[in-house]
């Protein structure tokens, strides 16, 4: 269905005279495949839990697997900024940005410290 759509908008977009952005289709077919692959642990468990429910939930090894397949889940959240910051250039200068101005911030919250200890170690002399 995902690849019927990017068809679709490629097809729109160069009959609009637009030219398909490989970056954009590569970002989408990523994103999708994080997510189906790591959602697909828990859709197996929501099925398995479904047709056998009462049978599997007493072992303690089921949840195990659940606590697995649920924190699966959170590999599409996160795999979503490193595969944004790999493919939109725009979401990349955005970071750069604000790491430059959290190292600053750090470095200057270190730096009034430092002449804070070194003022108070000359007045207590």
């Amino acid at each position: 269905m995902l690849i019927r759509h990017l068809h679709t908008a490629k097809t729109v977009s160069r009959r609009c005279g637009g030219a398909s952005s490989s970056r954009g289709i590569i970002t989408v077919v990523a994103t999708a495949a994080v997510f189906m692959l790591s959602y697909l642990p828990y859709f197996m468990y929501m099925i398995i839990n479904e047709f056998l429910g009462e049978i599997t939930s007493s072992t303690s090894r089921y949840h195990d697997v659940v606590r697995v397949a649920r924190t699966l889940m959170w590999v599409s959240v996160f795999g979503n900024a490193f595969i944004y910051q790999y493919t939109v250039k725009s979401f990349r200068t955005f970071l750069q940005r604000g790491a430059r101005q959290i190292w600053k911030t750090i470095v200057g919250i270190c730096e009034s410290e430092d002449a804070e200890a070194e003022n108070q170690g000359t007045t207590a002399v």
